[in-house]
């Protein structure tokens, strides 16, 4: 299964983990633009999305930042969870 949250991370699942996936912009040593990928594994469907919003909180510069990024992340999180049917997705096993 596949739950695309947005152009930053994805959530996937086997049949012993939840995995997400998270996309980040930077530059090479070249000073190339390049998109990193890193894949963390978690237990639960609530760890996964908890390591999605303190990920996402981490590139707040304030506090109004922060609350504004924890709501947002929290509402996307939700409907994207709340919209997925099965039959949008691909099984990955």
């Amino acid at each position: 299964m596949d739950i695309r949250i947005n152009d930053d991370y994805i959530i996937k699942a086997d049949k012993y983990q939840w995995i997400v996936q998270s996309y980040r912009d930077g530059l090479s040593k070249n000073n190339q633009p390049i998109r990193t990928k890193r894949e963390t594994y978690h237990g639960t469907l609530l760890q996964a999305c908890q390591w999605i919003l303190n990920d996402s909180a981490k590139r707040c510069n304030s506090v109004q930042e922060l609350v504004n990024k924890i709501e947002e992340t929290h509402t996307l999180l939700s409907k994207q969870i709340d919209d997925w049917t099965p039959g949008e997705v691909q099984a990955n096993d």
